[in-house]
């Protein structure tokens, strides 16, 4: 798409400029470094606008994936103890995963520090999940990490913006 753009940006001025070599006597004493000038305006500022415009769709990609992960621990099923939760915690892992390795340089210690949350809630998780007696009374705990979570969640769509 970027080469299809610039190249028609290409042909257009070239063929404007053999229009006025044409028509125009005087064209060549001073308009060349003027067309020089659009070619370079052309072909700088479609390359600088597409740049930007990928860098605010990388944003929207992981401001969707923390979306996606807020949903899941915000669950109210997500702290009461499944059989199902050790395929859900692998993929909140594997979602932070994404994170990390995709998140621009700035936010890099938002997403460790989810990581961290996220690994500690697993921790004390696998460490009780058998005693469901234990699991029911600490449900205010585990609260607590998903809203840790949360929280850090909210802080890095904020830097998005």
């Amino acid at each position: 798409m970027k080469k299809i753009v610039i190249i028609l940006g290409v042909l257009g001025t070239i063929i404007f400029g053999i229009y006025n070599i044409i028509n125009n006597d005087d064209f060549l004493k001073a308009p060349l470094t003027t067309m020089i000038s659009i070619l370079v305006a052309i072909v700088l500022s479609y390359f600088f606008t597409q740049r930007k415009t990928d860098d605010r769709r990388k944003m929207e990609k992981i401001d969707n994936l923390l979306y996606k992960i807020q949903d899941i621990i915000l669950d109210k099923e997500f702290i009461v103890v499944q059989d199902s939760d050790l395929i859900v915690h692998r993929s909140i892992a594997n979602k932070i995963k994404y994170l990390k390795d995709n998140a621009p340089c700035d936010l890099k210690s938002d997403v460790d520090r989810l990581e961290d949350i996220f690994e500690d809630y697993r921790l004390f998780y696998g460490e009780h999940y058998m005693d469901k007696d234990y699991m029911e009374k600490s449900k205010k705990d585990l609260l607590n990490y998903v809203m840790k979570f949360d929280d850090v969640c909210d802080s890095i769509h904020m830097r998005l913006l």
